[in-house]
């Protein structure tokens, strides 16, 4: 997990994932979050992850890193968080379509092809030219498997050539 801006910022490794899927799920992540965070001393960092249509099948995630990397213009703190797992996994099991350690890949067909993502630029367009709306926000996701190494080495890339940019993975 990474979010650093010009160098600053916090990377996490390790941990617990937990995912959530239906309507309303970003207020039950808040409650689950309260509830995660309520039974730990001291303070607790988490990765969020979130589309904001209840409709789609893609999953909010939550990372919680086991070692977490803070990041300053001073220098870099280590800190290692962790949790009583019996008291997450209950929280989970107590949270409506929320996993423990789930599948954070999308289920197919829950983001746009080429060609979908072509005709949803078309209609947002229109709806621009109509009125309808002022502004919206599209993207076109791109999956493509890569190990723990190439990963690190495509966020270092973005941080160092647009370090003026938030570069974040979750």
């Amino acid at each position: 997990m990474v979010w650093l801006r010009d160098g600053v910022g916090m990377v996490g490794e390790g941990g617990w994932t937990v995912t959530l899927t239906g309507e309303r799920r970003l207020p039950r992540l808040a409650a689950l979050w309260r509830e995660i965070a309520a039974g730990h001393a001291g303070v607790l960092t988490a990765f969020v992850s979130s589309v904001f249509d209840d409709r789609s099948r893609a999953a909010t995630v939550l990372r919680i890193p086991h070692r977490l990397q803070r990041r300053t213009e001073a220098g870099a703190d280590e800190i290692t968080q962790s949790l009583d797992e019996d008291r997450l996994r209950a929280a989970v099991q107590r949270a409506p379509g929320a996993r423990l350690d789930g599948d954070i890949h999308p289920p197919p067909g829950a983001t746009l092809s080429p060609a979908g993502y072509e005709r949803a630029v078309r209609e947002a367009l229109a709806r621009i030219a109509a009125g309808d709306v002022a502004k919206v926000v599209l993207s076109l996701d791109e999956f493509i498997p890569a190990d723990d190494a190439t990963c690190r080495g495509a966020l270092a890339h973005l941080s160092d050539h647009y370090p003026g940019c938030w570069t974040f993975a979750v």
